[in-house]
C-alpha cells in the first residue's frame, strides 16, 4: 500500500535562508524511539525524558550550534522519545555569509534508524 500523498509544508516563493525564527520538527526514520523514553509521571515525579546516548548527542548539539554558527540561535529546543523541536534564529541574512560549510547533526542508532539533519542557513 503506497503511503498517502503529502502536501507540502513549506512556502513556495518564500526564501527560508532569510533572517528570522523559525520552529523546525523532526521525526527519526519510522519514528522508532531512539532518542531516549519517557520516564516518571508520579505524584512527585513529573514526566521527563531519560535521554539514550544519541539524545544525548543531539542535545548537546543542538546547545553549541551558535558557538560554531554565530549567525545560527537555538532559541528553544526539546527531544522527545521519537522526534525533535527547535526554534532555530537566523541573525544574519546572506550577504553576510561567512562561507564555512553548513552544520550537519547526525546520529546512527543500531538497525536502520538514521536521524541525519542539515541546516540549510545562510551559508551558501
Amino acid at each position: 500500500m503506497k503511503p498517502a500523498k503529502r502536501k507540502p509544508n513549506r512556502l513556495a516563493t518564500f526564501d527560508y535562508s532569510t533572517v528570522g525564527a523559525y520552529f523546525i520538527t523532526i521525526c527519526a526514520k519510522n519514528r522508532k524511539p531512539i532518542f531516549g523514553q519517557v520516564v516518571g509521571g508520579g505524584v512527585l515525579d513529573a514526566p521527563h525524558l531519560a535521554p539514550s546516548p544519541y539524545g544525548k548527542i543531539v542535545a548537546a548539539q543542538l546547545e553549541t550550534m551558535s558557538h560554531f554558527y554565530p549567525s545560527v540561535q537555538i532559541e528553544k529546543s526539546v527531544v522527545m522519545p521519537n522526534h525533535i523541536h527547535f526554534i532555530v534564529s537566523l541573525t544574519q541574512g546572506p550577504s553576510g555569509a561567512s562561507g564555512t560549510p553548513p552544520p550537519y547533526i547526525c546520529t546512527v542508532s543500531a538497525g536502520d534508524s538514521v536521524l541525519c539533519v542539515y541546516l540549510k542557513a545562510s551559508y551558501q
